[in-house]
């Protein structure tokens, strides 16, 4: 968020109405689905009802999280285990434990 109010999907970009619109949607959602009951055995969450795993949507529920005041809910252990899986021997991430590396994943960790 920036100091003016709006929220930027990006640290070079101006806020907007629209932006900060769509973010207030995503809250409202959160705040209606238990976000939590996405997080898998291994730790990692999934994005839909259909199971697609990546740590994309994992970086996307600690956020969503941390919004709505709800971090100390997650289940710290098993997130941080799940992220230190995607670790490589080069020291980068990959989307899911067993990926490789790659600097998109870098940016969500």
């Amino acid at each position: 968020m920036r100091s003016t109010g709006w929220i930027s999907t990006a640290s070079v970009n101006v806020g907007s109405s629209v932006s900060t619109a769509l973010m207030h949607s995503v809250i409202r959602r959160f705040r209606r689905a238990d976000i939590l009951s996405l997080q898998q055995p291994s730790g990692v969450f999934a994005g839909d009802g259909f199971g697609e795993t990546d740590t994309r949507f994992l970086y996307c529920v600690v956020n969503a999280l941390s919004l709505l005041g709800r971090l100390s809910e997650l289940d710290v252990e098993r997130t941080v285990s799940y992220i230190r899986q995607c670790r490589n021997f080069d020291g980068g991430f990959g989307a899911m434990a067993g990926a490789e590396s790659h600097s998109a994943q870098g940016k969500n960790m």
